[in-house]
């Protein structure tokens, strides 16, 4: 090792076995830590025993109109991945591998997801191999839509496309709108 920062300390006070602190607020060409690897190898790698605890995270971050976490210009991208997330847990315990929440109701500008698709090629992938809802919208919305497609562009594609080739001869809906409001006259 280069360097090696060791402890087998069995204290519970709170500490930190290494740290860096920049602490000039004028320091703004100052990086607090920086990685540089040449080699074809992991530059980070974390192996955390830890259960009940996060393994990496980033507590309050004070950033306003950057992102908290950006990966820039992954231009050599041939096959790879920018982000990975992969788990193979047997559990059955309710859980999201993914979440993305936006707290405060006040946030009307804030979007969860976007997806820029420039390529001729999906926007959003869900190969759904077990037997649940491969996409689900839950939502308490009054006036604007639970789904909207816009598709302003379109000359012989679609706005639409749902397809089957089961052949099963059991009775099914392709497509079920279910207005289940008996008081609901006004629906259509």
């Amino acid at each position: 090792n280069a360097a090696q920062f060791y402890s087998d300390s069995s204290s519970t006070g709170t500490r930190s076995l290494v740290e860096v602190w920049n602490d000039n607020t004028s320091a703004t060409g100052t990086t607090a830590l920086s990685l540089n690897q040449d080699a074809n190898q992991n530059t980070l790698y974390i192996d955390s025993e830890a259960t009940t605890q996060t393994t990496f995270k980033i507590d309050s971050p004070a950033t306003t109109t950057s992102a908290v976490i950006q990966v820039a210009d992954a231009d050599a991208l041939t096959t790879g991945s920018i982000l990975n997330l992969y788990s193979n847990s047997s559990s059955t315990g309710t859980r999201y591998l993914v979440d993305i929440h936006n707290d405060h109701a006040s946030a009307s500008g804030a979007t969860g997801i976007r997806v820029i698709q420039d390529g001729a090629a999906k926007g959003i992938f869900v190969d759904q191999n077990g037997n649940g809802d491969g996409v689900h919208i839950l939502t308490d919305l009054t006036t604007a839509a639970g789904l909207y497609v816009e598709a302003s562009s379109l000359t012989t594609g679609r706005g639409a496309y749902i397809y089957s080739n089961s052949s099963s001869t059991s009775t099914r809906n392709l497509v079920e709108i279910h207005n289940d409001h008996a008081s609901s006259s006004g629906t259509t």
